[in-house]
This record gives C-alpha cells, sequence and structure tokens, in this order.
C-alpha cells in the first residue's frame, strides 16, 4: 500500500511537468495525449513513494487525480513499454494468491483537456508552519511532518527563507548561521530529501538552488512561524 496522497501529488508533478515542456515546444493542443511512464516519470524522481506500489495503486491515484482535475485528465488506458531497461525492479508487496507483477515498465495514457483548472486543494497546499523541532502542514484533516534538531542549522535556514526573499549565497548563508558553507549544502540537500519523502515535493519544488546565486524558497511554498519559535 502506497501513500495516495504523495502518491496523486507525484503523478500531478509529473503531468504538468509534461505539458508545460509541450507547451513551450508549441505542441499542446486542445486534447493532447500525454504518457506517463511509472519508472521514467515516477519512480526515478519519488523513489520512497513507490518503492512499494502495485498497478491497482497507481491506477487508483491516476483515477483520483483525474476525479480532482475538474476534466482537464481522462484516463485512455494502461500500456506495456517495450523499452529495454537495465534497471533494478520495483520492489513488490506479494499477495496470498497473486503473482508478483513487474510494473516497471508500463506507462499509462491520459488526455488532457486545456481550459479548465484543477480545483485540488489539498494537492496544492503550500502552506507549512515551523516549529524549533519540525516543519508541518495540515492537508486533507492529517498532518504531514518532518523533524530536525531543534534549533539547528536546518531549522534556522528553513526560518531564513521564511524571512527572506530571493536567493541568498551559501557564504552569506554560513556567516548569518554561524556555520560552513558545506554545512549549508549538505543540510538544504537534507531538507529537500526530508520534503520529498513528508510532502512529495521534489528538489525544485520545495528550495531552489542556483549556481552563483545560491538558494531560496520555491515561490509556490509559504512558511510561517508557529507561536513560540524565536
Amino acid at each position: 500500500m502506497i501513500d495516495q496522497y504523495l502518491a496523486q501529488r507525484a503523478i500531478l508533478e509529473a503531468l504538468e511537468g509534461k505539458l508545460e515542456a509541450m507547451r513551450g515546444s508549441g505542441e499542446l493542443g486542445a486534447d493532447t495525449i500525454v504518457e506517463l511512464y511509472f519508472f521514467d516519470d515516477l519512480v526515478q524522481k519519488h523513489k520512497t513513494i513507490f518503492r512499494v506500489a502495485t498497478v491497482e495503486d497507481v491506477a487508483l491515484a491516476i483515477s483520483k487525480v483525474e476525479e480532482k482535475s475538474d476534466g482537464r485528465f481522462k484516463l485512455l488506458s494502461l500500456n506495456p513499454s517495450i523499452a529495454d531497461r537495465d534497471v533494478v525492479r520495483v520492489a513488490l508487496t506479494h499477495e496470498a494468491g497473486r503473482p508478483l507483477t513487474d510494473i516497471s515498465n508500463l506507462y499509462w495514457k491520459l488526455k488532457y483537456k486545456e481550459g479548465s483548472s484543477v480545483t485540488n486543494a489539498p494537492l496544492d497546499s503550500k502552506i507549512f508552519w515551523l516549529t524549533p523541532r519540525e516543519i508541518y502542514s495540515t492537508i486533507s484533516n492529517a498532518k504531514r511532518s518532518f523533524s530536525f534538531r531543534p534549533g539547528g542549522v536546518q531549522f534556522r535556514l528553513l526560518r531564513w527563507f521564511s524571512e527572506h526573499k530571493g536567493f541568498t549565497g551559501s557564504k552569506e548563508l554560513a556567516q548569518e548561521l554561524d556555520t560552513t558553507t558545506r554545512t549549508i549544502a549538505t543540510d538544504i540537500a537534507k531538507l529537500k530529501r526530508k520534503a520529498d519523502d513528508a510532502f512529495g515535493l521534489d528538489e525544485s519544488s520545495f528550495i531552489e538552488s542556483s549556481q552563483g546565486e545560491g538558494y531560496r524558497l520555491a515561490a509556490a511554498i509559504k512558511i510561517k512561524l508557529d507561536h513560540g519559535t524565536s
């Protein structure tokens, strides 16, 4: 059983990324067919979410995205991929009386209709609350969070980003937070991984990195200090 909230968020993110690329290349039409590959589009970016999955798990997540898309997406078919991949297959949970199924090479076809907007507040919720011990968000009546050392560098980084817009260089961050540039880079990488595991946010969807400019929160992310933080 996979986390359906995180799976749906990852699927929607993958679909939106494909659509944005097609829009940029002029390939996006009124009714466009989008192919969503299990291994390339989901597993490689979100190993934690999809490391244990069944066809039914992913199909349910896609159907929920379709249901909440207000007509934007319509699932057409599930197809085997003929790609010859030299990869380690995804480990799947064994169910009594049912053979193990390798879905690494499968892909789904969806039809996209331009013009409607997603009315899915839980998937788009990106307001987070910060305490000295954790960052959390309440989504679909469930608390999702990840923790860090109380008052440590990861907390101070998140507090800095919540109070400063725009990029901040690693040297400035190291100076302001009384640490080293190596620690800054290491802890930002850890924060990105934790955000992926807890909220289904890939690296660029939580903290953005730009060579020569530094780091900043992604534009859609809003972090607010919980009462009692300093």
